[in-house]
């Protein structure tokens, strides 16, 4: 009866004990069960066969029995059967649409797992790549306030994966079916980001042709992503924190007040402080907003997750790169001012132009040669110096401090080779000798300068 049932295998046992022995040694995907097992009409082994398989291999379970008694009928599914088919009725026609429909759920549930497995890998903690102490926190704050109501500052510089935080944050939560909705704040015209936000009414303005949803409205009961928050303009700011605290906004050129019910997530790679002191952030705006936040490590702060990245955005270009020792050494030394997005660029240029699978220094620095200083670099340079020299003042010699740190880092990013360290730091490696040896005498207590601390030409950097 079931030669309609393509590719399918059947197995077949007579008592509960043999059932249950094949279930544990092989995988089924449906289960056709008589109620009596033997001549014995009191007794019921295929109910208890149901009752016990969950355990073993949970699968469908479909009654076929030449028992017409109603009450065991309904324990049979009571104990999970799905269906049940009388033997004098029994024909292709009526059990192999039942086991067809078992098969097509069975393969829908497969590609439904497959999706949300695809799902969390691309948007959830899997998107999240890395095993570092700084990652493995931001991944346990995700998940600590995935289901919360509070507002989420993510703070990290550009190309850190703000981003892939915020969506993990969406998809890990209660609100993962409900729309999430991201607003880049620099990428639109000021002129036109409050209707962006807020909507738009018929004729609220000579282009409003019709009414128009904002981005608010949109996401419902979901999550609102508002990146690079702080390139908002003060009018605006002023509107979205009525927003945050109302719970309520208004189209523009409507007067209907419209209940916001999305959870907000905020991005910016700016120094919020800063910004406060010179009057482009309004304070209260910075509070309102900053009721959690997670800092999102650079990948200078992470470089031991610099391999684990590597093979992944492998994985996603369709190229078996490998990498020797040396070429991983180089990219773990490596800046990265673009953090995870310049390095994610760099494999992918590494996948396309690369002549050899097997990827050395040498065809590393061919391929993805090291970065010249950019504008924007001493920027941050300037922001990080201005940081450290905020630092309350304890009587350390901040710049010594600043050299006797970079020189320390540099070392250890280089496995304490010298000639790597010295490249990282931009020096000759004599130079970092001497100021590795100066430093060490400082420490044990030895003022006296070194011979070849004062040889020709290297007056000047030793009084530097």
């Amino acid at each position: 009866m079931l030669e309609g049932l393509d590719d399918a295998e059947f197995a077949e046992a007579g008592t509960v004990e043999q059932a249950l022995l094949l279930c544990r040694e092989q995988r089924f995907d449906a289960y056709l069960v008589d109620i009596h097992l033997s001549e014995n009409r009191l007794e019921r082994g295929g109910i208890e066969f149901i009752k016990q398989v969950r355990n073993v291999q949970a699968a469908p379970s479909v009654v076929v029995t030449a028992s017409v008694e109603m009450q065991d009928l309904r324990e049979a599914m009571k104990a999970g059967a799905v269906d049940y088919v009388l033997k004098d009725q029994l024909s292709p026609e009526l059990i192999v649409p039942i086991l067809r429909e078992i098969l097509e759920k069975r393969d829908l549930r497969e590609r439904v797992q497959l999706l949300g497995q695809r799902l969390d890998q691309s948007y959830g903690l899997g998107a999240i790549v890395g095993s570092s102490a700084r990652i493995e926190n931001v991944r346990a704050l995700v998940r600590r306030l995935a289901d919360a109501d509070a507002t989420v500052l993510l703070r990290g510089e550009s190309g850190t994966g703000k981003e892939l935080v915020a969506q993990a944050l969406h998809q890990c939560g209660k609100r993962a079916n409900q729309p999430l909705v991201t607003v880049n704040c620099a990428a639109i015209a000021p002129t036109l980001i409050e209707s962006e936000l807020f909507g738009h009414e018929r004729g609220a303005f000579t282009s409003a042709l019709s009414r128009r949803l904002g981005c608010l409205e949109e996401a419902g009961a979901g999550t609102v992503f508002l990146d690079e928050i702080a390139e908002l303009t003060p009018d605006l700011q002023a509107k979205l924190l009525r927003v945050l605290e109302a719970r309520r906004f208004t189209r523009v050129g409507g007067n209907e007040p419209i209940t916001f019910r999305a959870r907000v997530v905020a991005a910016t790679h700016q120094d919020l402080e800063t910004r406060m002191r010179e009057g482009k952030l309004r304070v209260d705006l910075y509070y309102r907003l900053n009721v959690v936040t997670i800092d999102v490590p650079s990948l200078a702060e992470r470089r031991e997750d610099i391999s684990v990245l590597c093979n992944h955005f492998v994985s996603q270009f369709g190229r078996p790169l490998r990498f020797t020792k040396e070429a991983l050494a180089s990219l773990e030394q490596r800046p990265w001012p673009g953090n995870v997005r310049e390095l994610r660029n760099a494999i992918e240029r590494l996948a396309l132009l690369c002549e050899s699978d097997i990827v050395t220094e040498t065809a590393l620095t061919k391929v993805v040669p090291l970065r010249p200083a950019m504008p924007g670099d001493s920027d941050e340079v300037d922001r990080l110096a201005r940081q450290f020299l905020a630092r309350d003042n304890t009587g350390e010699n901040k710049l010594d401090l600043m050299e006797r740190t970079m020189v320390r880092i540099a070392m250890e990013v280089a496995g304490h080779n010298q000639s790597r360290a010295a490249r990282i730091l931009g020096l000759e490696r004599k130079a970092l000798e001497r100021r590795v040896r100066r430093q060490n005498q400082e420490t044990s207590g030895d003022l006296r300068p070194s011979r070849s601390s004062l040889s020709a030409g290297d007056s000047d950097e030793h009084l530097t």
